[in-house]
């Protein structure tokens, strides 16, 4: 596969490029860049979170910024914003999980746009590589994105074996639901009681039929 970019797509992107994967020696390859993060205030030419990418060497010009939730649906809604900044969901933390995580349980509410990613990045032509880690949102944001999964080569999801957030699909309901886009599990990772990443490949995808 003759590869003209790699298009990298991290939703939850706080910790990028850490929290990403795919990222390695991707300053040395043609890159575009798309980071989602409902926290970041400033996303404008001067905003702190640029400078720090171009501190990391990353060339702004191919890194776009969203300053909204993804989910299934454009709409309005809460945003559980907890005392642990990362640990933020549109899902309301589950207390009887999480009794022992009060950086988690105690929480303001704010709002929050919401939007799909098929309707942000209906346009690209293929993503190489996706990474959600939005605490409890994961199944609803790939349920927006029916069209762009048909166009996406692997994917790295955090999944839930418990409901940590009220409401949220557990791991066998995502692997159920990327079953249907042809996406294979292929390693699992950062195992623990109530949570773990996992690393899915799509073998039908061809980015020159894209």
């Amino acid at each position: 596969m003759n590869t003209l970019k790699n298009v990298i797509v991290d939703i939850g992107a706080t910790g990028f490029p850490a929290g990403g994967f795919g990222v390695k020696n991707i300053k040395s390859k043609p890159y575009e860049i798309h980071l989602f993060e409902p926290r970041w205030e400033n996303i404008s030419k001067d905003a702190p979170v640029r400078k720090e990418l171009s501190a990391k060497g990353y060339n702004n010009d191919y890194i776009f910024l969203y300053n909204e939730a993804l989910s299934d649906k454009q709409s309005v809604t809460d945003f559980y914003l907890t005392k642990k900044a990362n640990c933020s969901s549109l899902r309301k933390p589950n207390s009887k999980v999480l009794s022992n995580r009060k950086d988690i349980t105690n929480y303001r509410i704010i709002q929050v746009p919401t939007n799909t990613l098929d309707n942000i990045l209906g346009h690209l032509p293929y993503i190489n590589y996706l990474k959600l880690d939005t605490q409890g949102s994961e199944y609803e944001i790939l349920l927006g994105a029916s069209k762009m999964l048909l166009k996406t080569h692997q994917i790295k999801c955090e999944t839930a074996n418990v409901e940590t957030y009220i409401g949220q699909k557990t791991k066998n309901k995502i692997i159920d639901l990327l079953k249907t886009y042809n996406f294979e599990v292929t390693k699992t990772e950062n195992k623990s009681s109530r949570e773990s990443d996992i690393f899915f490949i799509n073998k039908n995808f061809n980015e020159t039929t894209n």
